[in-house]
């Protein structure tokens, strides 16, 4: 898991770096059934199966561990608990109609009004350089920030802005509550860039894209890093942690309705409490 001391690195050439680390993240699973193929004058149903994906958002690679596991930083509303627990995510760093998919191991992953992280971990034979996430995090009006992401899953675009606002205390329209603890940014955006990192002009993330206003030229809200994600990874009561490999608990089933002999049991039993 990214540390302080590895974030505190810098990279020389940080655009083109991020760039690299910039990864696509999937939403799949394997489905299998039958369809119908044509033989000469007749159908048959044929049993198939396909890797079906979706796209959900970007992550950026933020490390690499002893192993060799390299590690990986989100939005932690990327993720649904479910998909989670049948092991549904992979990352890819290329867009094509079937990527080469890395199968991912969430660590950590909250979206509440604290925290929108995620952190995972992902093997690959290709080399990634890993960005640099700020542990001190003040963001002020006018700063220059870049952005890259995948926007809809169709390109990989490179914006880049300035900085809005500082950190929010308390937003003064009730409607824009879940704002607080955020900053906001400048850039040009689409549905599929959360998760993605600001970086500023020293080349480390000072934030990750986590929602826009839609139907506004309102600007993009940032979830920072600095001690609001030093606060994420050392609180353990924060986040959700995948569930041990197996089927997710079942409800208790609801009381089965009494039979009509049962019923009967209970009017004698009535009757002979009158007697």
């Amino acid at each position: 898991m990214v540390t302080p001391a590895r974030a505190a690195e810098s990279k020389p050439d940080a655009k083109t770096d991020l760039a690299k680390a910039t990864l696509l993240v999937y939403q799949g699973k394997q489905v299998c059934k039958y369809h119908t193929e044509d033989f000469f004058f007749f159908e048959e149903q044929v049993w198939g199966c396909e890797f079906i994906t979706r796209f959900t958002c970007t992550a950026t690679v933020v490390d690499k561990d002893d192993q060799g596991d390299y590690e990986g930083l989100t939005a932690g509303h990327c993720f649904n608990y479910a998909a989670v627990d049948k092991g549904q995510y992979y990352v890819a760093d290329t867009l094509a109609d079937k990527p080469v998919l890395h199968k991912i191991k969430l660590h950590k992953f909250a979206n509440d009004e604290r925290y929108d992280y995620a952190l995972f971990a992902f093997q690959s034979l290709e080399v990634y350089p890993a960005i640099p996430v700020a542990m001190v995090v003040e963001p002020k009006a006018n700063d220059a920030v870049t952005n890259i992401n995948f926007a809809l899953g169709l390109v990989k675009q490179t914006t880049h802005g300035l900085v809005v606002s500082g950190i929010i205390d308390a937003p003064a329209v009730e409607d824009l509550k879940n704002t607080k603890g955020r900053f906001l940014v400048s850039i040009g955006i689409g549905p599929g860039a959360s998760g993605s990192a600001v970086i500023d002009d020293s080349g480390k993330i000072i934030g990750i894209v986590e929602a826009v206003f839609p139907g506004t030229q309102m600007p993009t809200v940032v979830m920072p890093t600095g001690k609001t994600f030093k606060d994420f990874i050392q609180d353990d009561s924060a986040g959700l942690r995948p569930l041990p490999p197996g089927p997710l608990p079942k409800p208790p089933a609801p009381p089965a309705e009494p039979t009509a002999w049962q019923l009967f049991k209970q009017l004698l039993g009535h009757l002979a409490f009158w007697k």
